[in-house]
């Protein structure tokens, strides 16, 4: 049961993937303004933005306050 799930999800998301890289190949050849944006959703975000801590009034992002101590 747990192998043929995980067959059958592994074959979807690679039929999904097949999928969007033949739209944006089709984009690319067509509309270059929609191909940029639909490449640059695909693009990885940083999840820093936005983390902020405020200690004693001071505001400072997660990691800048954890490397200076």
């Amino acid at each position: 049961m747990k192998k043929t799930f995980r067959r059958n999800l592994r074959m979807a998301s690679h039929r999904y993937d097949e999928e969007e890289m033949d739209r944006i190949d089709t984009l690319a050849e067509i509309d270059q303004k929609a191909f940029w944006k639909v490449v640059n959703s695909k693009c990885a975000k940083s999840k820093q933005i936005g983390r902020e801590l405020d200690l004693d009034g001071k505001r400072d992002t997660i990691i800048n306050g954890v490397l200076r101590g």
